[in-house]
């Protein structure tokens, strides 16, 4: 496997060394070539105690146009200690595509009825259009 990741950690795993020992095995047997870590939307600075640790090869965090939040605390960790960055989300859930508009739907059981609650569907399209150049034709 060239990169297994734990999802949504938590820095409070940090110095555990249960998933530290499991991944030195892993690598010494061959099975794993990378470890990463995939950090909460709120939080980008939740991993640096992690990343710091030198057992993880790369982090995954939201990070888009409209969230960039990983830049002031999370990137330049990443920069310091050579460590890949995989952007999440990078069309902020679709939004970034140009295909939504305020009247976009979705199947009763899709899940981005959720996410796209009538506020934040709103405001996410208005952001997106506010980037479209003028002589760009919606999609």
């Amino acid at each position: 496997m060239d990169l297994l990741q734990f999802h949504v950690w938590e820095d409070a795993w940090a110095q555990d060394e249960r998933w530290q020992r499991a991944m030195d095995d892993l690598r010494r047997e061959g099975l794993v070539e990378g470890v990463g870590i995939s950090v909460n939307r709120w939080e980008p600075e939740n991993g640096i105690e992690t990343l710091r640790t030198g057992f993880v090869d790369a982090v995954q965090v939201i990070y888009n146009i409209f969230d960039q939040a990983p830049e002031d605390d999370l990137f330049p960790v990443c920069q310091e200690l050579k460590i890949g960055v995989i952007a999440r989300v990078p069309f902020d859930e679709g939004t970034l595509t140009g295909t939504l508009t305020k009247e976009t739907r979705w199947p009763a059981e899709d899940w981005r009825n959720g996410y796209f609650n009538p506020a934040n569907l709103s405001a996410s399209v208005d952001r997106a259009e506010a980037l479209r150049p003028p002589s760009f034709p919606r999609g």
